[in-house]
């Protein structure tokens, strides 16, 4: 990997124009798995001139050679890059080939991951290597163009400013939730450290696609004691708390409960006014706490997630905000959070000087 990323840095590659085309369609995509699957398959090509990714994609050991060598290295050129990116968008298929590309989505990429694995499968080491090179040499045009928006923070932390930074973030970029429950899990996180309570937050470091049933957590993010029980569950949405999110958020609990032994009976779900479950019953009080539902044995509370953030972020001290700040603004910063964040985060500090 390391040679391909050279060639690719100094351009000593060539491409064809039909190549270079379905090279750019590849990484004009936000779903990475695909131009990670043709990175998988050059190098086991590479590895194994036999190799054959449109019938035996799996014959590669996809997994090692992703998650070693390849993640590795596009973490250190900063680009963004999943976890298992290939293995998920391959979802077990035998290989692939159009009866793969057609259960995918978006069609139109996986149908060109199709024809550049058909070029792999007959290409010499030559052409494989120019291909993996040009590829990466657009991933790391990426990555230097996204490291454009990287913002130096302020070394004060006014919280009035900051609260006003988190809702911006939380209304206009939530990156399908991502936003705002990094934002909640790490103003928990920072509060139990400065605390000293040995309380540790987990969860909200996960991508926000990640379900709870999958990743076997009863919600969004938990507070655990330093034995490990769970203290509290937290659900953090900006999309309708509607029935199917509290059928899924009450079998994950479930299923949790199964797998570990706790029962969990309380949920806090921290939502806008408008996302709370239609069958709530609304409290009267001028407080965070906008309703309470009781759903199969489960019981629900809602808080306004703007009054939650602005309270939290008061009752941190002047040095845990800065400690905040500055792990928001690493988050922002990391290859792999959305570039649509990254430039909203930058005009925010560029607008308000």
């Amino acid at each position: 990997m390391g040679e391909l990323l050279d060639r690719g840095h100094v351009g000593n590659f060539e491409l064809e124009e039909t190549m270079r085309h379905k090279v750019r369609q590849l990484c004009a995509t936000n779903v990475w798995g695909f131009r990670e699957i043709v990175l998988v398959m050059c190098i086991g090509r590479l590895l194994d001139p036999g190799y054959a990714p449109t019938s035996r994609f799996y014959d590669c050991n996809p997994r090692a050679i992703y998650e070693g060598p390849i993640r590795d290295a596009l973490y250190e050129a900063q680009i963004p890059h999943g976890k298992s990116g290939p293995l998920n968008v391959a979802k077990a298929a035998p290989g692939i080939n159009p009866e793969w590309a057609a259960q995918r989505r978006p069609r139109e990429i996986a149908q060109v991951a199709v024809e550049l694995a058909e070029i792999i499968e007959k290409a010499s080491a030559a052409k494989i290597t120019n291909l993996a090179s040009g590829l990466l040499a657009e991933l790391l045009a990426e990555a230097q163009r996204i490291a454009g928006h990287i913002v130096e923070i302020p070394k004060n932390a006014d919280p009035v400013r900051l609260t006003d930074l988190c809702f911006g973030l939380i209304n206009e970029v939530p990156d399908a939730g991502n936003t705002p429950q990094r934002i909640v899990g790490l103003l928990l996180e920072i509060y139990h450290e400065f605390m000293g309570s040995e309380v540790e937050v987990t969860g909200h470091l996960e991508r926000a696609s990640v379900t709870s049933t999958t990743s076997k957590k009863p919600g969004d993010i938990m507070e655990r004691s330093k034995t490990g029980r769970i203290l509290s569950v937290y659900e953090v949405s900006v999309k309708p708390f509607d029935e199917q999110r509290a059928s899924d958020s009450y079998e994950a609990v479930q299923l949790f409960a199964q797998s570990q032994g706790q029962v969990i009976s309380e949920v806090i779900v921290i939502c806008r006014n408008v996302d709370v479950h239609p069958s709530a019953i609304w409290t009267e009080n001028d407080t965070p706490h906008l309703a309470i539902l009781a759903f199969r044995g489960l019981t629900y509370h809602f808080l306004n997630i703007y009054q939650w953030v602005a309270s939290a972020l008061i009752r941190l001290g002047p040095e845990a905000r800065i400690k905040f700040y500055t792990y928001l603004n690493n988050y922002i910063g990391h290859p792999n959070t959305s570039e649509k964040v990254k430039i909203f985060w930058r005009d925010l500090h560029q607008h308000s000087g």
